[in-house]
């Protein structure tokens, strides 16, 4: 766990990535935290300031670089959002 980060802006992000790493649940929860104006669907920026918090822990180099590629214009929704997680964590 990323316990480093202590109670601060990021511990949320944190805590529910560190969930997820474990258990492979709460995609959905990590979403919603990313997406924080809502709109339904996020950025390969709000994406990638997200992994930035959580320092790319569990993520593959792979993914890390398919999300680097994307465009500010090509925003993920909640499934494709999914999509991204599985392939990312993928060892």
């Amino acid at each position: 766990p990323l316990v480093r980060f202590g109670k601060g802006e990021a511990a949320p992000l944190v805590e529910a990535w560190d969930k997820y790493l474990a258990t492979s649940r709460g995609s959905e929860a990590l979403f919603n935290m990313i997406d924080a104006n809502k709109t339904g669907v996020i950025g390969p920026t709000e994406i990638s300031d997200w992994m930035t918090k959580v320092n790319r822990q569990g993520v593959n180099p792979a993914a890390w670089e398919k999300l680097e590629r994307m465009s500010d214009d090509d925003a993920l929704g909640l499934e494709e959002f999914r999509s991204w997680l599985i392939d990312a964590t993928k060892l």
